[in-house]
């Protein structure tokens, strides 16, 4: 990043915060006020506002004192496991952990760990989820991974409940049926705050899959999940938890020995030569947003051009705007075919992987990794944590620093099948020795060894950090892909959450005006929450 984008970069943080603290400043009016449900509501909005457009912070001490203030004024006695419909008795000698997740999707790695995870350590540990704000059916995968042998899912978000009720059924529920809780949720969901903001009943884990955004719970946190060690480097010395264990991202034994047989198959199927040598790239759009030096598009439309027998296929992305004009720099040897949910012939064809940048995409490397491709990464020495592989670090995975120095690693993949070979099985070994059983579940129980017996709750500091690179990239990101994430923009998200009578003081009062939007018409808050 050049001088005025960082300078660029640092005003959008300031605005940011002013948004964060103008949120937070009416949460804290709330609980003032004894106004507990509205202050549990206005924390979540702050919470998204942090979440989507960075203010300078990972972690807030105040967010999560009026977070903690609020779970002890809960009532004492909170819904218990009745309400989880039929749930499979207890299995002696069975620790029975309880994933807690915001919302589930039908596609993303989000939903895919939870499934992995709960597939993985289904023969030593008992499985429930519960879902605080799920919008649609659980997926397919996930019923099966939880429901195949009992209804063992609950969605707390019934109508007539709230926030805080919410909250008092997780608690009570927890505290009858878990042995150990594991949070999967979005970054801005408070519940769980609420839920667990006391001492007592089951150890609480956060699954940091959300790693390099603000998120809530960092004071409920009795030990974090980090899936990669720069994400562990701002649990550390940004959110203030002192107790952090690595837990690689977990995968089924996917392993493929593509035959000749398959691998024409799968190119015919999807209209590729035989003889032409693959590129492919998984990730959703924003992942490729071009920022400073790091330009995906120019960077590929080189290497098509000085490799005529070559094409990229991309997942994810569809055939249009940018997409769409690189592909004709090269005669259409960009094929974009938007979100897929069966990947078999995309890994099947591949011959070498490119993960995306500026924004890398563990998971889809990862599980194409499975079929010994090799990859190709940039690496991103200000921000590490947008581009950080490294728990499969080593020589099959390989990381350039520079476009000239990518393009010359991609070309030597591709004139050279040899090297592509042994580097595509080193690849698949180095993830097969951290990601799949029985070498994950020895991560899983050294995590769960640093449990202490019982929860308790962490009460943070107030600090002023300086800003670094990880803020600065990521605001920039920001500017690029969030920019119209108003306070606006989140009360619509979550306004239906609020009482009637806040609802109507808003309204009143024109804060939904505050970014220059007009007041939205109370009719729009009719309903559930609106989460994204």
């Amino acid at each position: 990043m050049n001088n005025i984008e960082m300078e660029k970069a640092r005003a959008w943080i300031v605005a940011a915060r002013t948004r964060f603290d103008t949120a937070l400043a009416e949460a804290q009016k709330a609980v003032d006020a004894q106004l507990w449900l509205s202050g549990a509501v206005w924390a979540q909005v702050a919470a998204d506002l942090a979440f989507n457009r960075h203010p300078g912070i990972f972690v807030s001490s105040e967010l999560e004192g009026l977070l903690g203030e609020i779970a002890r004024h809960l009532p004492s006695s909170c819904s218990s496991a009745s309400h989880v419909n039929n749930p499979k008795p207890s299995v002696k000698g069975k620790p029975r952990i309880l994933h807690v997740a915001t919302n589930t999707y039908g596609t993303g790695g989000h939903t895919r760990l939870i499934e992995r995870f709960a597939g993985n350590s289904s023969e030593n540990y008992e499985h429930f989820l519960v879902t605080t704000a799920q919008r649609g059916p659980l997926p397919e995968r996930l019923r099966r991974a939880f429901c195949t042998a009992g209804n063992n899912w609950l969605d707390l978000s019934t109508p007539g409940s709230d926030l805080l009720s919410r909250g008092m059924t997780l608690r009570g529920m927890s505290r009858e049926i878990a042995d150990v809780i594991f949070l999967h949720i979005h970054p801005f969901d408070v519940v769980p705050a609420v839920a667990f903001g006391i001492p007592g009943g089951p150890p609480v884990v956060i699954l940091n899959h959300a790693d390099h955004l603000f998120w809530v719970g960092a004071s409920i946190a009795d030990v974090v999940a980090d899936i990669r060690l720069a994400g562990q480097q701002l649990t550390l010395n940004r959110r203030q938890i002192p107790t952090t264990k690595i837990l690689p991202i977990p995968l089924a034994d996917g392993r493929e020995t593509v035959s000749i047989q398959e691998r024409l198959a799968a190119r015919e199927r999807l209209g590729i030569d035989s003889d032409a040598i693959v590129l492919l790239t998984i990730a959703t759009p924003y992942k490729y947003t071009p920022l400073g030096e790091y330009n995906f598009f120019t960077t590929i439309t080189d290497i098509l051009m000085h490799h005529q027998n070559t094409i990229l296929l991309a997942c994810g992305p569809d055939n249009s705007g940018v997409w769409k004009e690189a592909s004709e720099l090269v005669n259409g040897r960009i094929r974009a075919f938007g979100g897929q949910s069966n990947l078999a012939d995309f890994h099947a064809a591949a011959d070498i992987y490119l993960d995306p940048f500026p924004f890398a995409s563990l998971t889809s490397l990862l599980e194409t990794s499975l079929y010994a491709v090799p990859a190709v990464g940039m690496a991103n020495q200000a921000s590490p944590i947008f581009t950080d592989g490294s728990i499969i670090a080593g020589d099959g995975w390989t990381h350039a620093s520079t476009n000239e120095e990518y393009t010359a690693l991609v070309g030597e993949l591709i004139t050279d099948s040899e090297i592509r070979i042994a580097q595509g099985k080193r690849l698949m070994e180095q993830t097969v020795a951290r990601h799949l059983l029985p070498e994950w579940g020895k991560y899983l129980n050294d995590l769960l060894g640093a449990l202490p017996s019982t929860h308790a709750v962490r009460t943070l500091e107030a600090r002023s950090q300086a800003i670094d690179g990880n803020d600065l990239f990521l605001a920039s990101m920001n500017q690029l892909n969030s920019g119209r994430h108003s306070l606006n923009t989140a009360l619509r998200k979550h306004g239906g959450c609020f009482p009637v009578k806040e609802r109507l003081r808003l309204l009143l009062k024109g804060l939904f005006g505050v970014d220059g939007i007009k007041p939205l018409p109370l009719s729009t808050y009719a309903g559930k929450e609106m989460y994204s």
